[in-house]
């Protein structure tokens, strides 16, 4: 995150509290100054922008492709 380093490098008397979470429940009760939640933040109570380009990629072991006969990315829509 180099802006956030570089404006804490620029106002060191400003003092964020920046949280990160993988829901995007309780955000109007939490106190922060800066949130990147996995998810929309909701459309009202906050000022919102796209922080990243998000590229998401499932993995798995060889043993877990092999049981589940993944022989194509296709295939993971079959599995229950």
């Amino acid at each position: 995150m180099p802006r956030i380093a570089r404006f804490k490098h620029l106002y060191p008397e400003v003092q964020l509290h920046c949280i990160t979470q993988d829901t995007d429940q309780g955000l109007q009760e939490s106190r922060f100054d800066l949130c990147i939640p996995l998810g929309l933040a909701p459309e009202t109570g906050f000022q919102r922008w796209q922080f990243a380009e998000e590229v998401l990629t499932p993995v798995c072991s060889p043993e877990f492709a092999y049981k589940h006969q993944l022989h194509n990315l296709s295939a993971i829509n079959d599995i229950p």
